[in-house]
């Protein structure tokens, strides 16, 4: 491992990491970061050429309600919520040292991207990522209506229904109707 019961605050092995690290970005052509999900995806959309619509998603959180499809039934899902201990931990060196690799990965996507959409051109890229996002909140006020996840908003499980706007449980809500938009 990166770190020893003995120095927990200590990655014992950073080059081992690093090198980690390295195998996993050449094992994959593009990874997407969470935090920049919409950049991420509109330099994979100008990177194969794709149009717009070809990315365009609705949230399943923000198309659908507080509720998830679970064995069967409607679930309300909660809050999150992190104690002032846990996050304390979160804060501090040992998980950093923990989570080291993690850290390094994180940061050579992030810094990936940002070379990504330097070589794309940082014009034509805002200008794509303007017209996505437009795009996106065009979809939100049309598809809003006609999107059903298998849970409604008062918690009803609507399976059947969710059927014709979503591709599987509460993935992909909203495909039918975006996919009509230009």
């Amino acid at each position: 491992p990166a770190w020893k019961d003995i120095a927990p605050t200590n990655v014992s092995n950073p080059d081992i990491v690093h090198e980690r690290v390295k195998s996993i970005l050449a094992d994959y052509d593009f990874m997407l970061l969470v935090e920049r999900y919409d950049e991420s995806l509109v330099a994979l959309q100008l990177g194969l050429g794709l149009r717009p619509t070809d990315i365009l998603y609705m949230s399943s959180k923000t198309s659908g309600s507080s509720y998830t499809y679970l064995n069967g039934r409607c679930v309300k899902i909660k809050k999150p919520f992190v104690s002032p201990l846990v996050a304390k931990y979160l804060s501090s060196d040992e998980w950093y040292a923990k989570q080291y690799g993690d850290y390094l990965l994180h940061e050579a996507v992030n810094q990936s991207l940002d070379l990504t959409i330097k070589v794309i051109g940082k014009k034509k890229f805002q200008q794509a990522l303007v017209k996505f996002q437009a795009l996106k909140r065009q979809g939100e006020e049309k598809c809003a209506d006609s999107t059903f996840p298998p849970c409604s908003n008062e918690g009803k499980p609507q399976k059947e229904l969710s059927k014709q706007s979503c591709y599987a449980l509460d993935w992909g809500c909203g495909a039918p109707c975006l996919d009509t938009l230009k």
